[in-house]
């Protein structure tokens, strides 16, 4: 069953790999950026398996002067609860910007991913 997993998850990686920076990061004229991956990062959510993969974009054709020269997208994947097979998470950093996210912050932000605490509530 994780092969299947693994499979699923690989292709849906190709398939993000093959769409973001054309998706995201286009010029009106259509000049494409660059995009490189790294990871898998295996690690913990809640006692929970999660995955951890990065995506750097560069060479972000600007089409106005606020636009940023790069970015970094962090993805983080763990099984879901309830009704959802897999949640997803994503931290967006542009880069070359004052006050774009540093590495110290973005691992913050994915260190507080963590089950919410349900409580039990009573109809009387």
């Amino acid at each position: 069953m994780s092969c299947d997993k693994d499979r699923r998850g690989n292709h849906d990686r190709r398939r993000l790999e093959k769409r973001l920076p054309s998706a995201i990061f286009a010029s009106k004229n259509g000049t494409l950026a660059s995009i490189a991956y790294s990871g898998p990062t295996n690690f913990t959510i809640s006692g929970r398996p999660a995955i951890r993969y990065t995506a750097t974009v560069t060479n972000i054709p600007a089409d106005n002067e606020c636009d940023p020269p790069s970015a970094q997208f962090d993805v983080v994947t763990t099984p879901g609860y309830s009704t959802a097979e897999v949640m997803v998470f994503l931290v967006q950093s542009d880069q070359g910007l004052p006050d774009a996210l540093n590495q110290g912050t973005i691992y913050q932000i994915i260190a507080t991913i963590r089950k919410s605490e349900t409580q039990a509530t009573t109809h009387g």
